[in-house]
């Protein structure tokens, strides 16, 4: 998923504009955001999800700078 996105403490709260679920474009997604060091990013759902009719209790993305 994409688009804009704000962010209160610890929660980044995404605002779907495109999604490869459908039925999620229009609607925002809320995560927890984890800084694990400079370079980084833990996301990490709030809440079990259901997805395309499977239940995931947690989903996390780790997110990783790339420096040149």
């Amino acid at each position: 998923y994409g688009g804009k996105f704000e962010v209160n403490n610890q929660i980044v709260t995404h605002h779907l504009e495109v999604a490869s679920v459908p039925s999620w474009i229009g609607g925002h997604q809320e995560r927890n955001a984890h800084f694990l060091d400079n370079n980084k990013l833990l996301l990490s759902t709030i809440s079990p999800l259901t997805i395309m009719g499977k239940n995931f209790l947690s989903i996390d993305i780790l997110w990783r700078k790339i420096t040149n």
